[in-house]
């Protein structure tokens, strides 16, 4: 090989597969995102549920009523802007890797 010539061309290398490799990276990427975000928000929803309604067993138990009627009905949950925000923002970064994905694969085209 001679000093001044690039070594990608030994194997073949073009700008085609580096476009495939890129879009499987970013597909891959947004993949695990949105299974953190999965994982991440089902538990803290779950743990959230379960002190909700352990919260208010205790207020009835105190104010003297039966709880034994307790539904996903009673148990509300109030919006919160921070988390909605953060929700947002790591969807947003989904979408954006999807996207790329796509984009690449297209260019590669």
């Amino acid at each position: 090989m001679a000093k001044n010539e690039c070594p990608l061309y030994e194997f073949d290398f073009n700008l085609k597969h580096a476009l495939e490799g890129l879009s499987e990276v970013c597909f891959y990427l947004g993949e695990y995102r949105q299974r953190v975000l999965d994982y991440k928000y089902a538990d803290y929803v779950a743990e959230d549920k379960k002190r909700r309604i352990q919260n208010l067993k205790e207020k009835k138990k105190e104010a003297g009523l039966p709880d034994d009627d307790l539904n996903d009905a009673d148990v509300k949950v109030p919006q919160d802007k921070w988390e909605e925000m953060k929700e947002n923002k790591e969807a947003l970064a989904i979408f954006n890797c999807r996207k790329a994905a796509i984009h690449y694969l297209e260019m590669s085209n």
